[in-house]
């Protein structure tokens, strides 16, 4: 374990660094091609598409997550420090979150980088708020599966 953890935190100081240039529109990042991108992803694990949804959908996005945690409350998934909100398939009751989550190319990119032409998935919408003893999404540093590839498309609102 002690050696994995240089490891991480490389990697998660190299994505901490590709966003900051990201989100300040560097020229290059912005100019790659998909193709670029898709090798980006299969030798760092990780790409940023700038731009990929703009302010307003964002806003829109977030109003539409936060009605449905309230709406289907009973189906929220909700951590013991009472921070962590998850709401697992929202992509099945509203086509905005679906034609997002589920965009073209975003995926063309994620099939060209698996070697598939399909892909599985869901939306996984969530709110996390910053309070005491909070660890993070999903309770802090976790893997999801044991999978041989899971590849996600994450996109922050804030």
């Amino acid at each position: 374990m002690k050696t994995l953890l240089p490891a991480a935190r490389q990697l998660i100081n190299e994505i901490r660094l590709g966003l900051v240039a990201a989100l300040r529109g560097g020229q290059a990042d912005l100019q790659k091609t998909d193709r670029e991108r898709q090798e980006e992803l299969k030798a760092l694990g990780y790409t940023i598409l700038p731009n990929f949804i703009d302010a307003d959908c964002c806003t829109r996005l977030r109003g539409i997550i936060i009605a449905a945690l309230d709406r289907y409350k009973d189906q929220v998934h909700l951590d013991a420090q009472q921070s962590d909100f998850r709401l697992f398939g929202l992509d099945e009751f509203n086509d905005k979150i679906k034609s997002v989550a589920f965009d073209p190319r975003a995926f063309q990119i994620i099939e060209n980088y698996e070697g598939q032409k399909s892909y599985e998935g869901f939306a996984l919408t969530a709110r996390i708020r910053a309070v005491p003893g909070n660890l993070g999404s999903g309770g802090g540093w976790h893997r999801d599966s044991a999978a041989n590839k899971q590849t996600k498309l994450l996109i922050y609102l804030t």
